[in-house]
């Protein structure tokens, strides 16, 4: 399969989002946790932080799988695996969510479940960062400015 340069512009945009939206949901994790319903939750639980963190949870598996979809695209191996890793982890923190909502008592198991799939994604997305980085030839955040011309 033939590289494309689309791809790895799609994900210097794609990898960006991914962190932006893992940060909103693990402050509104923390939300969950630090004004949570003295009784636990439950799957009916109607709750700000909780609302918000679903929501971006399902933004995350969709960007997550959009990352695979474009990561195919480079033909290249490094990222097509950083970037189902990072769907692997949302998947997992996902399903470890849903279980610990739907169990009552919440089962803290699920929560440090949670807790770490998340980090595994942060790194994961981190890590695809800087692949793509490597991927393009760029060394650095933003191109270097073009030389000044010589008077030869």
């Amino acid at each position: 399969m033939q590289e494309r340069a689309w791809a790895l512009k799609a994900l210097k945009i794609l990898v960006p989002v991914t962190a932006l939206l893992l940060i909103i949901q693990y402050i509104a994790g923390l939300g969950t946790n630090v004004y949570a319903p003295a009784a636990g939750f439950n799957g009916n639980s109607d709750f700000g932080w909780l609302d918000l963190h679903y929501a971006t949870g399902d933004v995350l598996g969709l960007v997550s799988i959009v990352l695979v979809i474009v990561a195919v695209f480079t033909a290249r191996g490094p990222l097509i695996g950083t970037s189902a890793g990072i769907l692997v982890s949302v998947l997992v923190a996902g399903f470890a969510g849903s279980a610990f909502i739907n169990t009552s008592p919440n089962n803290p198991l699920d929560s440090l479940l949670m807790g770490i799939a998340f980090l595994f994604a942060f790194g994961a997305t981190i890590s695809l960062g800087f692949r793509v980085m490597w991927a393009s030839g760029s060394r650095t955040a933003t191109p270097p400015p073009p030389a000044a011309p010589s008077a030869a």
